[in-house]
């Protein structure tokens, strides 16, 4: 009930513009670095693997809480539905690279080798309350609300977020946010 009530008064504060982003330049790899860091008991409890992949210092304007907390979401959802057939370990890969397409920004993603997600759902998973596998999200816990969080905030900061997935190959969530520009000064070097 705690964590429900808390997940609640999350969403309501970002559906409702209530929270203010403190906008910062911060390190993309220190996002994954920090949100790794906060999955630190949840990966020991379920005994599964968390790894990083290629990551870049590339720097985004974020509030580092709030994109932390996204991140973590997703992360969770990894470990919660990640465990594959083949293997009794949930396994997790989080990165980051930059991208340009269609503009210049970071990416971040977060990769897990489980049961996947059907196509007909991958439209809903950001949805509020809406899960793709209703048995075994009543095994794992949660509120039904990590997903559409981290949706939120990531819209939130002026970025796009997405889902792919393959049946019996695993899932993808992948967020850009908006790269952060180097200003340049008066005599054209950048600071």
């Amino acid at each position: 009930m705690n964590r429900l009530t808390e997940d609640l008064l999350v969403m309501a504060r970002v559906e409702s513009a209530e929270q203010e982003f403190h906008l910062m330049p911060v390190r993309a790899d220190i996002l994954v670095r920090d949100a790794i860091q906060t999955m630190s008991g949840l990966v020991q409890d379920a005994e599964a693997v968390l790894e990083t992949g290629k990551t870049t210092s590339a720097e985004v304007l974020a509030d580092t809480d709030a994109i932390v907390q996204g991140l973590s979401n997703l992360i969770e959802n990894g470990i919660k539905y990640g465990q594959g057939r083949k293997t009794s370990k949930c396994h997790v890969i989080v990165g980051v690279r930059e991208v340009s397409e269609p503009v210049e920004s970071v990416e971040f993603s977060v990769r897990d080798f489980g049961q996947g997600i059907a196509s007909e759902h991958l439209g809903r998973v950001f949805e509020r309350f809406y899960r793709a596998d209703k048995a075994r999200s009543r095994e794992s816990g949660g509120t039904g609300l990590g997903l559409a969080i981290a949706h939120r905030i990531v819209l939130a900061h002026g970025g796009t977020i997405r889902a792919e997935s393959e049946l019996n190959a695993g899932s993808t969530f992948l967020f850009t946010l908006p790269k952060q520009r180097v200003q340049e000064t008066a005599d054209g070097t950048g600071q």
